[in-house]
């Protein structure tokens, strides 16, 4: 049975369209930290540990993927410790949703330019993980 999407869904799908490129899970969630915390946008989960970890977020993120709004990739990872690492991308039906942004406009421009300020910063030190 379908649900709508949530304001929290939205937001994570224009941050993905924002980003415009697939985001590990672990820098999806230090992503959404960030934004929380540091720009004040309602995302309202519960972050634990270092680097920060939401189950809650987790947990949307695989509705999400169940429902066709984003997708996992699976990438090799660095070592063999960790075989493969799983990034998070937009879909064309994400995209769709994204596109229309329908929620609060101040909050839009916040995840705006926080992708801007990530890809200034990446400009400076292309070293930084992707």
């Amino acid at each position: 049975m379908p649900t709508r999407l949530d304001a929290k869904d939205k937001r994570i799908l224009i941050l993905l369209n924002e980003y415009g490129k697939p985001v590990s899970r672990q820098k999806l969630h230090r992503m959404i930290y960030e934004l929380q915390k540091e720009k004040n946008v309602k995302f309202n989960f519960t972050f634990y540990g270092s680097p920060p970890f939401s189950v809650k977020l987790q947990n949307k993120l695989e509705k999400m993927v169940e429902r066709g709004y984003i997708r996992v990739l699976y990438l090799v990872g660095p070592g063999f410790l960790r075989l493969y690492t799983d990034y998070y991308a937009i879909t064309e039906k994400g995209k769709q949703i994204a596109a229309k942004k329908d929620i609060d406009k101040k909050d839009i421009k916040k995840i705006e330019e926080y992708v801007n300020e990530m890809r200034q910063s990446l400009a400076v030190s292309p070293t930084q993980e992707g």
